[in-house]
Order: C-alpha cells, then structure tokens, then sequence
C-alpha cells in the first residue's frame, strides 16, 4: 500500500491506520449516491493494490445515508468485493438511526462479504485483526497444498 495516509475526496475521508487497514468516515447530513460509492472503490482499489483489506466505518456521531443504488454497488459490485479483497467491514456505530440503516443494508442487500457492527472502535479493531489471521493461515495453507503438488510432479 502507499505510505499516503489521509485522502480527502468530496463524501469521505479515508485514512490508512495500518497495512491492510482503512478507516472511512463519510460526510455527516450527506445523501451517498453511487457516483460516490464508486469513487471510494476506486480509492480503495488504488490502496489495496492486490492485497486483502479489512475496513472499518466510523459512523459515530454522524447520520449519513446511502441511495439504493450505492447500496446496491456496496454490496455485490465493488471492485474490492468481486476480486475477493475485502476482508472484512466493521461498522463502528453509536446511534439507533444507523444501527437501523445497517440492519436494512444487511438483511435486504446481503453483501457479499463479512460484515459486523460495533459500538467500539476496539472490538472492532479485534474482530478485524482476527480476520486477518485467519485468512493468512488459511492462505498458507493453500500455498503448502500447491507446493506438495508442484512437488509431486516433479
């Protein structure tokens, strides 16, 4: 990933807090439409290059809502979501409204990847370094079969 820490566009800040991690706070009183869901893509495609990446949006304290049809895109269309790069997406959230929201997004929508929302940062960060663990043992796993039968070939 870029040693860039802090983009700036016009509905979100997006911040690296770590390799593999990305921290998105969108706009407060902002209507997302899909225009701006896949400018974000394309800034988290740029960060990710051909890593996984683990997401956590900060909704606290902001009321932010999505059109149908960014939500649509979220869900199944991104480019993050279709290479399998998305690791993981914690909803950091501390208001009825959102926790609502994010309820109707996963129950309507089903995205296609692991989804989870907290009411702190911490558990959120936990769940997502978890993840990432996870996924690295079992990508290891996957390089030691192709291995054995690169191996058995010979």
């Amino acid at each position: 990933m870029p040693n860039q820490k802090t983009i700036e566009i016009d509905c979100a800040t997006i911040e690296v807090l770590e390799p593999q991690l990305l921290h998105i706070v969108y706009r407060n009183d902002y209507e997302v439409e899909l225009v701006d869901v896949q400018e974000v893509d394309r800034m988290f495609q740029e960060l990710a290059g051909d890593k996984v990446v683990y997401v956590i949006m900060d909704t606290k304290g902001q009321f932010t809502t999505f059109s149908s049809e960014a939500q649509k895109y979220l869900s199944k269309k991104t480019i993050l979501v279709q290479n399998k790069q998305l690791g993981g997406f914690a909803l950091l959230i501390d208001s009825l409204p959102n926790r609502i929201l994010a309820r109707f997004y996963t129950n309507v929508y089903k995205p296609n990847y692991k989804l989870k929302v907290f009411a702190k940062d911490r558990e959120a960060r936990v769940w997502l370094d978890r993840l990432k663990k996870e996924d690295e043992k079992s990508s290891l796993k996957v390089d030691l079969a192709e291995r054995k039968s690169d191996e058995s070939e010979d």
